[in-house]
């Protein structure tokens, strides 16, 4: 089974915790009751919990006002906007608080991954797809068959990661083999083409990645050689090679080995090396969401300072740019970029070009970065 040499397991837009569970705690906008305190379009300046349950293991918050929790006992939870069935429900009703999501209790370990199309994989190896199928993101061979419950996807146990932003898929199995399916309007499948899939297809014949992650219409990769990659659209520079040049297949970012995890969101991507630095390009201007301590956007990767005790990093949207959650190894949370809607979480609208530290004394076990807001896992 393919693993980055950190040991981390960054699923799309969350932090893995170990099987550790916690207290849920959300901040930053409220759109569709999405941070699931009970109200709808209620922001909170600072983080809250949800309920009072110190049972949750994991929280991945969308960019499209859904958030997806699981607790101990592997069940799986959602809220928030729901027009699609999104939150596998099997409605379209909105929910402002958490809603337990069928009746399955396998979903412990399950990596996550989407907004309005959803796509899981259960800790058996089985990969699940809900929601609106948009350019036949569901992976089905269909279009718009929308599905408002969790519905298996094929028969195959061996897939091992997923990652989702927009209308497209990516997802790794255990043999280390890259797969696409959905929007490839701008190559971000990766195929060499610009021609959507409605199945999952192989990109290319390569047995060696284990990191992926997608972006706004652009994704990227890491090998077990720990060298980056990178395709897709890259009006902000998020391809990471020097330019803003689309491209339709895979290319290497420069020539180091020492790349270890990769996580991105809208039009960032951020990255933590093997000796625990953490580095990020995209867009950066307004907002500071790169995090290096300008507001300009980077078209290659810059290193956040000169600490090397990183753990852990998502970046989330912004109105203006993006945002960034990272997790240190002494569980310390630190947030940067875009401030409006309180989304960073420090009671201030302040946009923050450098990571600051979120509370003092909290223990965090896993975070996730969405649209305009957080949320996090923590000890009690």
């Amino acid at each position: 089974m393919p693993s980055n040499k950190l040991g981390v397991m960054g699923a799309s837009g969350s932090a893995g915790g170990g099987g550790v569970s916690g207290e849920l705690w959300m901040w930053g906008a409220d759109g569709a009751g999405r941070l699931g305190v009970g109200t709808a379009y209620a922001t909170k300046t600072s983080p809250v919990q949800v309920g009072a349950l110190d049972t949750w293991t994991q929280v991945h918050v969308s960019s499209k006002n859904t958030t997806f929790a699981t607790q101990s006992d592997g069940t799986l939870w959602a809220w928030g906007r729901n027009n699609f069935g999104s939150l596998g429900h099997g409605d379209v009703i909105y929910k402002s608080s958490p809603v337990q999501s069928g009746v399955d209790t396998d979903w412990g370990d399950a990596k996550l991954a989407g907004h309005w199309d959803v796509g899981a994989i259960k800790s058996d190896g089985t990969l699940w797809t809900w929601g609106r199928d948009s350019n036949g993101s569901l992976g089905r061979g269909t279009k718009d068959v929308r599905l408002s419950t969790p519905t298996q996807l094929g028969s195959d146990t061996d897939w091992y990661k997923i990652s989702n932003d927009g209308s497209q898929f990516l997802a790794l199995k255990t043999d280390g083999t890259l797969w696409g399916w959905g929007l490839n309007q701008f190559g971000q499948l990766g195929t060499g083409t610009v021609i959507n899939f409605s199945s999952p297809v192989q990109i290319g014949a390569s047995t060696d990645w284990v990191e992926i992650q997608t972006g706004l219409n652009f994704s990227g990769a890491i090998k077990s050689d720990g060298t980056l990659w990178t395709w897709g659209a890259s009006p902000w520079g998020q391809n990471g090679r020097g330019n803003l040049i689309s491209i339709s297949s895979p290319v290497q970012v420069g020539a180091l080995t020492d790349w270890s995890l990769l996580t991105g969101q809208g039009y960032n991507m951020a990255a933590i090396k093997t000796d625990g630095t953490i580095w990020a390009w995209g867009k950066g201007n307004p907002g500071g969401g790169v995090g290096d301590g300008f507001s300009i956007n980077r078209s290659s990767p810059v290193q956040l300072g000169a600490l090397t005790d990183w753990y852990f990093v998502n970046m989330g949207v912004g109105s203006g740019s993006g945002r960034g959650i990272a997790m240190k190894t002494d569980s310390t949370v630190w947030v940067w970029g875009d401030g409006q809607s309180y989304g960073l979480g420090l009671s201030e609208l302040i946009r923050r070009s450098s990571p600051v530290q979120l509370g003092a004394l909290d223990t965090w076990v896993q975070v996730s970065g969405g649209d305009g807001s957080m949320g996090g896992i923590k000890t009690p």
